[in-house]
């Protein structure tokens, strides 16, 4: 009776270990199987671009412009801010914009304003609308005045976390000049290009 008692024991514990040993084994094979399968697909979108584009987080732009209006400008522009998803990116910034009328009246304008853009697909090649909108001053007795700049461009990723940009852009801006007699109020338009880099 013992005998028998033990025999069974045994042959119980046996295919006990034996089951458990196959569902580590398949256990296993799945955690393989997927990890392989998750690798494999994340190669794939890296292969078919290989560029790695950090979409999220902060971003450091730079960028230089030519307009033509009511006289030339050239400007410098550095834009600082937050991409929170594919689409939209949020940020403000500041630069420098020389003024040459026909020529002869020259003056410099620093604007400082908020600046946001939206994305309008999530390719590598991306169009975008963008929006600035704040104040600026002036050298040469020129205090303040609005500065509003809608732009359209496209985006590409032409690196591992760096994107360039081209984009038509348009300025509306204002200036108040003060004298002994009365202030003068002079708007200025222009409309032009903008190319720059994010990072």
């Amino acid at each position: 009776m013992k005998r028998i008692i033990l025999i069974f024991a045994a042959i119980t514990f046996t295919l006990s270990a034996a089951e458990a040993q196959d569902d580590t084994r398949y256990s296993q094979g799945v955690f393989t199987e997927t990890t392989t399968i998750t690798r494999t697909k994340v190669e794939k979108i890296k292969n078919e671009h290989n560029i790695t584009e950090n979409i999220r987080g902060f971003k450091k732009n730079i960028e230089l412009g030519l307009q033509y209006g009511s006289d030339i400008s050239t400007e410098c522009h550095c834009i600082l801010g937050y991409r929170f998803n594919n689409l939209l990116f949020l940020g403000g910034g500041t630069g420098i914009i020389y003024f040459a009328a026909a020529g002869t009246a020259e003056d410099i304008a620093i604007p400082i304003y908020i600046n946001s853009k939206l994305y309008l697909t999530k390719s590598i090649l991306k169009p975008y609308i963008s929006l600035s909108i704040g104040t600026k001053f002036s050298n040469g007795g020129v205090q303040g005045g609005y500065y509003v700049s809608p732009s359209i461009g496209i985006d590409r990723a032409i690196r591992d976390n760096l994107n360039w940009y081209l984009s038509v852009c348009a300025d509306f801006q204002n200036q108040r000049e003060y004298s002994f007699e009365q202030p003068i109020s002079t708007d200025r338009f222009h409309v032009g290009l903008r190319t720059g880099l994010t990072f």
